[in-house]
């Protein structure tokens, strides 16, 4: 209400296609890293940095899509603390809560427990695609569109990484 949402489009958003398909039908671990990470954006919002730090790294390591806010935050962390603050805070809190975290696995399985964490050559089911299920199970599963979608996000993040990540 404070952003001037009416509680009647809050509703319509909570009972979207995508919101069940993703929470309930699926029952995924998605709800648990996005409520975590959204504790960590309203801790960034309220300049508790370093609290927020230490939920988003475990909303990462509840599941690993929360790397995709990593640019953001390193943007953020850089404009408001400069590169030694921001770095200081990345390796003095969140990657210790990984560490941490991950330890009971990478004591025992450490390669097995790195290479299927950052898997990139897993194919995702086209049955289950809500943003891409329009193109069609071959295009959808193709590495050509893996590799393409990669490119253009690293592609996107080389391309502003100047602008955006200069320190303030």
């Amino acid at each position: 209400q404070e952003a001037g949402l009416p509680l009647g489009v809050a509703a319509l958003l909570l009972g979207s296609i995508r919101v069940m398909s993703i929470y309930v039908l699926r029952l995924f671990n998605d709800a648990v890293e996005t409520l975590l990470a959204w504790i960590a954006i309203l801790l960034f919002v309220r300049e508790r940095w370093s609290v927020g730090c230490l939920v988003y790294s475990c909303a990462v390591s509840v599941k690993m899509n929360g790397l995709l806010m990593a640019p953001a935050l390193l943007l953020l962390l850089t404009r408001r603390f400069g590169h030694a603050g921001a770095w200081a805070r990345i390796l003095g809190i969140c990657a210790p809560v990984q560490l941490f975290l991950g330890a009971p696995f990478l004591l025992r399985h450490p390669v097995s427990y790195i290479a299927r964490a950052f898997e990139l050559t897993r194919v995702f089911t086209h049955k289950w695609s809500v943003n891409y299920a329009f193109l069609g199970p071959e295009l959808f599963t193709s590495r050509a569109l893996a590799a393409l979608l990669m490119a253009a996000h690293l592609g996107l993040l080389a391309a502003f990484a100047p602008r955006w990540w200069a320190a303030p």
